[in-house]
């Protein structure tokens, strides 16, 4: 009942209700006269509000082709008025010389009667088109300025005082400030002149045009065509005119900085497309992060290393976690399993040498993160059988980083480094509530490129594969007959949207081991590989502390 009773209240429904209302009148009075003493010239005086439209309709063409010509002359002066009247108002607010010698002339020249000025300019012109443009730039420019000029002068004081108190130049002041205060007054000025500078147009083409709305008129007034044609140039004059008036109400909606019903729709239609766009992208970049990481595997095949009995590696490794854990007295492990090649790896060693082995995924944003990664962990855990929990760190990281801006300058580095610190707490505070320890998932290539996150991912009780190299790490997964799909994903930290390791530290994991292995590598790598080395070389040492007896 509400909705119904807000479309009759609604200020569409009531224009209709007018609209249909007056056609109706029109109807009835054409009717009326045509069943008059005088109905034979009925049609010619008021015609049925039907045999105009189907006149409409018929000679589409002719007023079409017209209506262009008169139109466009109209939009050309309607255009060089408001830009003359803006420069105009901009002069005026810059300089009280130039505002006191311009405004009386002006006020001067809306004085002069347009159906004096459009014969006598015709006269000096000569030219139709040349008269159109100019008697419309004539209409618009007069409350385009006086509009924009009062817009100028509302500006507050305090604002003013704001802006000169931050040293701001008068370009400034303009650009930031008075133009945008202005706009509404300019839009105001534009509305009014829109349908104006149409108007005045087709004046000038009853002033003896060949062509143009006001030519129908005139000629069709005249005999020379149906009166229903007369009318029908009325008709798509007037349209014409609400139309121009409804374009600038429709560009001032566009510009508004309120939030409009209009601007939330296009808003949310950008949006869509800048999504759709951005997920192109993120898929293309994706594809080419893929085929880089294949061409390092292929890389990979052809490292000199020594060659590891994967079936003994396999018992040795399991053999020293037992050892650990026992020698603990703990009950169990707990590690972050984020889908790649190094928590897998360790999921499955952790849980062949222990059964209570707990995998929990931390999601922290990234759609990686909580797409691909996620569903890979989840199918590693489900094959191995590992304890899986999932604990999505989204929210608290977006509170963690709201609360240190306050302080905080909030930096690439500081922002990509609070996610593994954030999953290293849940970690210990998980082994600490059950007795667990913490396993790492970190291998020999990243320790030695520092590509951790210290006091994050760096921090662990015990790290079954912290001496293979990316390469073995790979042989290793093969060996044990891990799903391609996990060896053939570009590895990746999952830090922020499209990060890839390779990508982010310039160089393939297939030329960090093979400096690693033997000390070869093309000049550009070797660089960047020292680089991060040295860089890097204070996570891979204990905290520094006073020792008296040694400074004694």
């Amino acid at each position: 009942m509400n909705a119904v009773k807000n479309i009759l209240l609604s200020k569409n429904f009531i224009i209709l209700v007018w609209i249909i209302w007056i056609l109706s009148a029109w109807e009835l009075g054409a009717f009326i006269l045509a069943s008059g003493p005088k109905s034979a010239m009925a049609a010619q005086t008021l015609p049925y509000i039907h045999d105009i439209f189907r006149t409409i309709v018929i000679k589409f063409e002719l007023l079409f082709d017209n209506l262009m010509t008169t139109l466009s002359r109209a939009a050309l002066g309607f255009l060089l008025g408001a830009a003359v009247g803006f420069l105009l108002a901009v002069l005026m607010s810059l300089s009280g010389i130039v505002e006191k010698i311009a405004y009386p002339y002006l006020l001067v020249s809306q004085m002069i009667p347009i159906l004096g000025l459009a014969p006598i300019l015709m006269a000096i012109v000569r030219d139709v088109d040349a008269t159109r443009v100019i008697i419309a730039a004539f209409i618009t420019f007069f409350p385009v300025s006086t509009n924009m000029l009062q817009g100028f002068k509302s500006v507050e004081t305090n604002n003013l005082d704001l802006m000169r108190s931050y040293a701001a130049t008068k370009p400034q002041v303009y650009t930031k400030l008075k133009l945008s205060h202005c706009m509404p007054y300019l839009f105001t000025g534009l509305k009014i002149t829109a349908p104006m500078a149409v108007t005045a147009s087709i004046l000038v083409d009853t002033l003896g045009g060949a062509s143009g709305i006001g030519y129908l008129i005139t000629y069709s007034l005249y005999g020379g065509f149906p009166r229903t044609v007369f009318w029908a140039s009325v008709f798509t004059s007037a349209i014409v005119g609400i139309l121009s008036y409804q374009l600038i109400v429709l560009l001032e909606k566009l510009y508004s900085p309120q939030k409009s019903k209009f601007r939330r729709v296009l808003n949310e239609f950008a949006g869509k497309a800048q999504t759709r766009m951005a997920e192109q992208r993120a898929k293309k970049n994706e594809l080419r992060d893929k085929a880089t990481h294949l061409k390092s595997l292929t890389q990979m095949r052809g490292v000199n290393m020594k060659l590891r009995n994967y079936t003994v590696e396999f018992l040795r490794r399991v053999d020293f976690i037992r050892s650990v854990v026992a020698s603990a007295g703990a009950r169990g492990i707990v590690y972050g399993n984020s889908g790649g090649k190094d928590s897998t790896l360790v999921g499955i060693l952790c849980k062949m040498a222990c059964d209570n082995t707990v995998a929990v995924l931390m999601p922290c944003g990234t759609k990686r993160n909580l797409g691909e990664d996620l569903e890979d962990a989840l199918t590693t855990a489900e094959r191995y059988s590992i304890n899986t929990r999932t604990i999505d760190l989204t929210a608290v990281k977006d509170v963690m980083l709201k609360t240190i801006k306050k302080d905080v300058n909030l930096t690439d580095n500081l922002v990509t480094n609070i996610p593994p610190r954030l999953r290293m707490a849940v970690l210990y505070s998980i082994a600490a509530a059950e007795n667990l320890l913490v396993a790492g998932t970190g291998n020999r290539s990243e320790g030695y490129m520092g590509y951790f996150t210290k006091w994050g991912d760096g921090a662990y009780d015990f790290n079954p594969i912290a001496d293979l190299t990316v390469t073995e790490v790979y042989e290793f997964l093969r060996f044990l007959r891990v799903p391609d799909k996990i060896i053939e994903k570009a590895p990746s930290a999952g830090l922020f949207e499209g990060q890839t390791d390779e990508n982010e530290m310039g160089v393939t994991y297939a030329a960090i081991d093979n400096y690693i292995l033997n000390g070869k590598a093309a000049q550009k790598d070797k660089e960047i590989i020292e680089r991060y080395h040295n860089n890097s070389e204070h996570k891979r040492r204990m905290p520094t502390s006073y020792d008296d007896e040694i400074r004694s």
